[in-house]
């Protein structure tokens, strides 16, 4: 919890989110990411981890982006509309 308030005193923390499901699509390729819970499926794994990190990563963001149906090219207008403000 120390490096979170330190982040948060410091810079704007951005909190990108997306369904579970695309999140596994998004991720399903990289073979360097090791299993994080050891026990559950690939999509039970990234459900899992997101329901336990929700409230600190919630609590730490200035703002959030559901990037779920957004293109790369409309999450960074997202991120520079609001950095503007």
């Amino acid at each position: 919890m120390f490096f979170v308030r330190r982040i948060s005193r410091t810079c704007k923390v951005i909190l990108l989110t997306a369904d579970v499901d695309v999140i596994a699509e998004r991720i399903k390729d990289d073979k360097n990411r090791p299993s994080l819970t050891g026990d559950k499926s690939f999509v039970e794994e990234i459900g899992a981890v997101l329901a336990e990190r929700k409230s600190l990563y919630e609590k730490a963001a200035d703002f959030m982006i559901d990037t779920t149906n957004l293109t790369i090219e409309k999450v960074a207008e997202k991120i520079i509309w609001r950095m503007k403000k």
